[in-house]
């Protein structure tokens, strides 16, 4: 639940979970929802999207693959980035830490604990 000092306006950044699509993408979405197509990254709407990345980095040789979700996403970009005596740095209160921390841990990915400054 936000606290109600919290303005409407205010962007909270706690997950990518924690609220519903934009309009025009739910609307999209119902119009599209009774379409069967292959999923799995393997339909016309990612080609699409494909295309469209490609073209918007003038690139034509990329290979753009989407993933469902920020744990996947996570996983994926440190699994690839980092070195194996590298590590993740982020306050032990961080998103990463709390709540995505042990399958980067099962891929070997280090996190060590230090606690943020809180200017006292």
């Amino acid at each position: 639940m936000v606290p109600a000092f919290f303005s409407k306006a205010m962007i909270l950044f706690n997950c990518d979970y924690s609220e519903g699509a934009h309009a025009d993408i739910l609307r999209r979405m119902a119009e599209t929802n009774m379409e069967q197509t292959a999923g799995y990254g393997e339909d016309p709407y990612c080609d699409q999207a494909r295309k469209l990345i490609a073209g918007l980095c003038g690139r034509t040789d990329l290979d753009i693959h989407f993933l469902i979700g920020g744990t996947q996403t996570n996983f994926t970009v440190i699994a690839a980035a980092l070195r194996p005596h590298q590590c993740v740095l982020c306050a032990d209160t961080g998103h990463i830490n709390v709540h995505e921390s042990e399958p980067l841990r099962l891929a070997d990915t280090r996190f060590p604990p230090f606690l943020p400054r809180t200017g006292s």
